[in-house]
């Protein structure tokens, strides 16, 4: 509580910083911030847990046919959202396509026409 993180009682601090919450989906903690001389401040942070909605299934494979035989095709990325989306809403989720794993794990760099 705010009156714990003000008196600092013994045994009432969080010994890990791993904090498992105890109150579903929102929860506030506090916290202690001193300094060499003993002077503090205490704050407090709300935990917020969101609901996360994954994809159900992997993507279905995107296929084209190479009628040049030159080996190379333009793909419509963005035609596919739906198909990556495996039935989330379009309206609350994004769609972002990257050219590696890494990439994507990274979050840079998008590919910024996935349309052409």
């Amino acid at each position: 509580t705010q009156a714990d993180a003000d008196n600092a009682p013994v045994g009432q601090e969080l010994d890990n910083m791993m904090y498992i919450n105890n109150e579903p989906f929102e929860q506030i903690v506090y916290a202690r911030v001193f300094n060499d001389a003993g002077c503090y401040s205490t704050t407090q942070l709300t935990l917020l847990l969101l609901n996360t909605s994954m994809p159900t299934q992997d993507a279905l494979p995107y296929a084209l046919c190479d009628d040049d035989t030159d080996g190379l095709q333009i793909f419509d990325l963005s035609t596919q959202e739906a198909n990556v989306l495996g039935g989330l809403d379009a309206a609350t989720h994004t769609v972002e396509w990257f050219s590696s794993l890494a990439s994507a794990e990274a979050g840079t760099p998008a590919i910024t026409t996935p349309n052409a």
